[in-house]
């Protein structure tokens, strides 16, 4: 069984929409009938666990066993190419993510965020039928069926596999084209992160028909606008995870602060401080054990812990978040480039906020072989896109690449490739490239 399937979105949507049975189902995800067929019906297809939520409780999980997760997989490649994302939906679609999100209520005075209670659990197994039943699909019942018969477990969207979070933007386009219009109608803008709902305004109060003081509860709820629309697509809001956020309050969306600036979490950038601070202080078998004692609280279905991926995740995320000129990635960018002489993060790009750590982990040393007669050395700066770049008439002979300052006695052996201007070259195609 082959593990992605090979053809790019146009065919994939041609083939789609063609579809009239499970053998076409099958033929379209390259397995056999008999196959599909195998693994839709045998008796344990899915591992069932919990893993906490953040505000309480526990969430169930469903994830599939690998036969039915690669099927799931290639059919999820299938239904991205078909899927029309609206553009209120930022959660699990191509181009958009927590910062897009985001990025669309930046600026905003106050905001409604609320959550849809049961999300997955909701989605029946009715409704994924219908949906390829229906506007704008309309397949014929036996592919409809065989695709559901995919996409649910326990006659219901199950949290863990492949093809849910696809499939739910896909059952909730008609509520993201209602709330939009309903947003733009009182000067809001409305986005969704999976069941994660997002209303906010430029204006110092939001209208009564996208939230309301309840006197009795004390509590913002829902406007009855939204609420009617909500439950007129089927989903219901969570009752105690709804709030309306001022910029007097921290006003943060799918995790992300929006005001002042576009941010983390403060708690976030002290835990990647002190994992560096711990690795500088102690090394990494200490800062291991610190890390999983205070600060790893993630859950896992397996104990293993990588400390330096973690710790190069959280300069990730602040790259992403933050920007890669920002002084704060740059600085913890320097800091775990000391430590980490393995790390792939290789061109290192220098800016005015760059610190020391940066500047000295993008400046090389170029030397001829120490054999040759009149052998030279000279200076070489890491570019981005380019590998190092330096004059050409430093490139003769043999040449190797070393950092003395940071790795001493390590030299890497470089080919030589001309570029640009007869003046400059640069220096790629590394035998041992850091």
């Amino acid at each position: 069984m082959s593990l992605t399937l090979g053809r790019d979105d146009i065919p994939l949507a041609a083939a789609f929409a063609t579809l009239k049975s499970r053998n076409d189902v099958a033929s379209l995800l390259e397995i056999t009938p008999a196959q599909l067929r195998f693994y839709l019906f045998r008796a344990a297809n899915y591992k069932t666990f919990e893993l906490s939520k953040r505000c309480g409780g526990k969430r169930l999980i469903h994830s599939p066993f690998t036969p039915l997760k690669i099927i799931q997989r290639k059919l999820n490649q299938v239904l991205q190419a078909v899927y029309r994302g609206r553009s209120p939906a930022h959660g699990f679609a191509r181009g958009r993510s927590i910062r897009s999100n985001a990025l669309r209520h930046f600026g905003c005075m106050v905001l409604l965020n609320f959550d849809l209670e049961d999300f997955f659990p909701t989605i029946h197994f009715g409704r994924v039928m219908a949906l390829f039943e229906s506007k704008p699909y309309f397949l014929p019942r036996g592919a409809a069926l065989a695709l559901a018969q995919i996409c649910c477990h326990n006659r219901t969207l199950p949290a863990g596999a492949p093809t849910s979070p696809v499939v739910a933007n896909m059952i909730c386009a008609q509520m993201d084209s209602q709330l939009k219009v309903l947003a733009r109608q009182n000067n809001c803008v409305f986005t969704r992160y999976a069941d994660d709902i997002t209303i906010s305004s430029t204006a110092n109060k939001l209208p009564n028909a996208i939230a309301t003081f309840d006197a009795q509860t004390q509590r913002w709820i829902a406007g009855p606008d939204v609420t009617a629309i909500v439950v007129k697509n089927g989903f219901s809001i969570h009752p105690t995870k709804t709030r309306v956020l001022h910029r007097s309050d921290r006003q943060e969306i799918t995790g992300l602060l929006i005001y002042p600036r576009l941010n983390v979490k403060r708690q976030f950038i002290r835990q990647a401080r002190a994992m560096l601070h711990a690795w500088e202080k102690w090394g990494e078998v200490k800062a291991t054990s610190e890390f999983l004692t205070k600060y790893d609280k993630k859950q896992r279905q397996k104990g293993v812990v990588d400390f330096k991926r973690g710790s190069q995740g959280k300069n990730r995320v602040h790259r992403f978040v933050r920007g890669r000129d920002d002084t704060l990635f740059l600085s913890l960018l320097g800091r775990y480039a000391v430590l980490d002489n393995k790390a792939k993060i290789r061109p290192v790009t220098v800016t005015n906020n760059a610190t020391y750590q940066v500047l000295a982990q993008s400046i090389w040393l170029l030397e001829g072989d120490e054999h040759m007669e009149n052998a030279t050395s000279a200076t070489a700066f890491a570019l981005e896109g380019y590998g190092l770049v330096t004059a050409a008439h430093n490139l003769t002979g043999t040449l190797y690449a070393s950092q003395p300052h940071i790795h001493p006695g390590k030299r890497y052996k470089y080919a030589v490739v001309p570029q640009g201007s007869p003046k400059t070259g640069h220096i790629g195609s590394a035998e041992n490239r850091p």
